[in-house]
Formats: structure tokens, C-alpha cells, sequence
């Protein structure tokens, strides 16, 4: 190849495959935010698009701007201590540049003593493990994760066992298995001691963590894809793309999550997906049992998943509309923050 030849093929290459890479990721959302009450900018607010890596903070002007982003509807989040969280959807089209403002309300936090006596006392600390257990989640993954700053939980238990949690700000948690640290707006949680049930909803927001003795990034991708395989992120793009039992998976229809007393009948992908206005909708009775095969499990991974509303609507990414659209059970239920990878991350 002379270097003529070399030097037209790299030009062909940065004109034009850069470009389709970008038709996808050309969107931006951008605006600014204030103190309601006063209309005073807001500095150091963090903005983002729940589930993603996509982020920013403003600047002294209250502005902000998050470019190259994927078209689709995306749940934009603000974040800042001593305001309240606001979370609004925006519908994105391709190369779209969309204005969103937010008048933030403010919060006062009491640093009341007795509340912070209770949450040194042995019952919250009790609570805390609970609920680190469920919302880490119970995988090889979650001993490598830490909340850096606990204190902001507040643990309530029932009577008959049931802990639910809220927080006053982000949940930061730092992941050194999958390399990122994460911001994580508790929507709900809910442990269901009685009934072994986890509700699990969170606003979140990855940041990769720096790689200081360049000895981690390989062995944080080797864990990435150990938690993709077999997720439902993983399940969902095997749906979009048709190829369910080719990437490990079943499904089957099931009235309910107990074998012994339910019955089962395994599904086709045509028989619960409809396509319509470039989304497929997933619709179903009771609940979808989806089991994984993998090369490394002989037995096989078993999830459930039961529909909050009439569907899940998936994006051409296979990326749910809504994530609080439907519940899961089983395997899924257990991977908990530290197997949470964000949307759009390539393997």
C-alpha cells in the first residue's frame, strides 16, 4: 500500500465512519439551574441521565451541558445536598439539542442528636448490614464495594421484619471490582424479610475510577463482563436482537415463582414482543421466567420478571423506556449495585 493510498484510506476512514459511529450519540441536553424561591443559579450541581456514565456539574452561571448522547427517552437527575432531588424525562430525537431548567427547592437537614445517636446505635448498625446486603447485592462482587458515606441512610424496620431505607442524599458507593464510583439517588428499597422479596429502585450516575497503578483496567473489564453475562442488560439485547437461546437464554410463561405450585410453558420471542414505532414492546401474563446457560454454570441461572404496568417498552439499544416498569426475582435480584453497569457501557 503506498503511502498516497495509506493517507486517502485514513482520510475516507476519519471522514466517514465517525460520523456514522455519531448519528446514534449526536444529542445534547443542556440548561440551567436555580434556587426556586429566588431564581439564584445554582453552582456544583450534579446533572445526569439515570443509569448511565453521562454527567456533569454546573457551573457558577447554574449552567450545564451533556453532549454526545444517544437519542431515546432518558431520565435527566439533579443532585445536590440541601436540595431536593429533581428527575424529569426528556425525549431525545437524533441530533436534537433540548433546553431543560430546574428551580430547585431547598431542604433543611436537622443534625438532630438524638437522630444522630440513633444511627451510631446498635439497631441501625444491625439495619445497615441488612441493608448493605441487599443493596450491594449478594455477589463475589460486593466485598469489593464500600459506601463512603453510610450516615446519610435511614433504616426503618417494622414490626414483622420489614426494612425499608430512604437517604437525604447520594449514596456513594466506590465499586474496585468494576472500576467506577457511583452516585445512587435511592428511589425505594424494601426487604420483605417474610416474603424474601427486594424492591430495589435507584436514580444512578457511574464515573470510572482512575487506574493510578495501571494494573486494574484489564482485571475491571474481565468483571464487567462477568456481570453483563447473563443480566437482564444482557437479556434485553438479546431480545432487540433476536437472539435469545444463541446468547444462553429460555424463557418460558409461569404463574408464579414457585415451581411446586405453578406450571410452566416455554415461549417463543414472537409471542411476547410487538414492534411498534421503533420500540419493542414486551407484554405478558403473570411472569416471564428467563433462564441463563452459561459455558462456566452447569445449572442454569434462574430470573422472573412480573410487569408493573401493561408493558416494557425497549429502546433500539434494548434498554427499558421505564426501568421501574416491572420487578425481578430470583438471580437478578441478587446482584444488588455492585454488579450495576452503566447504560450504553461497551464490553
Amino acid at each position: 500500500m503506498t503511502f498516497k493510498f495509506l493517507s486517502l484510506f485514513i482520510f475516507l476512514y476519519l471522514i466517514f465512519l465517525p460520523q456514522s459511529a455519531a448519528q446514534n450519540f449526536n444529542s445534547v441536553i443542556q440548561g440551567k439551574v436555580t434556587v426556586k424561591s429566588s431564581n439564584r443559579p445554582l453552582e456544583n450541581v450534579t446533572v445526569y441521565i439515570s443509569g448511565t456514565a453521562f454527567g456533569t456539574a454546573t457551573d457558577s452561571s447554574g449552567f450545564f451541558m451533556i453532549e454526545s448522547l444517544p437519542f431515546g427517552t432518558h431520565k435527566l437527575v439533579t443532585s445536590m445536598l440541601g436540595y431536593k432531588p429533581e428527575g424529569v424525562y426528556v425525549d431525545l430525537k437524533e441530533g436534537m439539542i433540548a433546553e431543560v431548567n430546574f428551580g430547585l427547592e431547598e431542604t433543611y437537614i436537622e443534625l438532630d442528636e438524638v437522630i444522630v445517636k440513633a444511627k451510631l446505635s446498635v439497631e441501625w448498625k444491625d439495619n445497615l448490614e441488612v441493608f448493605k446486603k441487599y443493596f450491594l447485592g449478594r455477589t463475589q462482587f460486593a466485598s469489593d464495594c464500600r459506601i463512603i458515606n453510610p450516615e446519610v441512610i435511614d433504616l426503618f424496620k417494622s414490626d414483622s421484619g420489614e426494612l425499608t431505607a430512604r437517604a437525604s442524599q447520594s449514596i456513594m458507593v466506590i465499586n474496585n471490582a468494576l472500576g467506577y464510583k457511583l452516585f445512587c439517588d435511592l428511589i425505594d428499597f424494601n426487604w420483605n424479610e417474610k416474603e424474601h422479596i427486594i424492591r430495589l429502585h435507584v436514580d444512578s450516575y457511574s464515573m470510572e475510577l482512575k487506574d493510578s497503578s495501571g494494573n486494574l483496567k484489564k482485571e475491571w473489564i474481565k468483571n464487567r463482563r462477568k456481570a453483563f453475562y447473563g443480566s437482564s442488560q444482557h437479556f434485553f439485547k438479546s431480545l432487540i436482537k433476536n437472539n435469545l437461546s444463541g446468547n444462553g437464554f429460555t424463557i418460558f410463561y409461569q404463574i408464579s415463582t414457585q415451581l411446586r405450585t405453578t406450571f410452566m410453558q416455554q415461549f417463543d420471542r414472537d409471542e411476547i414482543c410487538f414492534v411498534e414505532n421503533n420500540l419493542i414492546r414486551l407484554r405478558f401474563n403473570d411472569y416471564l421466567r428467563i433462564e441463563y446457560y452459561s459455558d462456566y454454570n452447569k445449572t442454569a441461572e434462574v430470573s422472573w420478571i412480573k410487569l408493573c404496568s401493561p408493558e416494557i417498552k425497549l429502546d433500539k439499544y434494548g434498554y427499558p423506556d421505564d426501568p421501574y416498569s416491572f420487578d425481578t426475582f430470583g438471580y437478578w435480584s441478587q446482584l444488588g449495585i455492585a454488579c450495576k453497569l452503566p447504560k450504553y457501557f461497551n464490553l
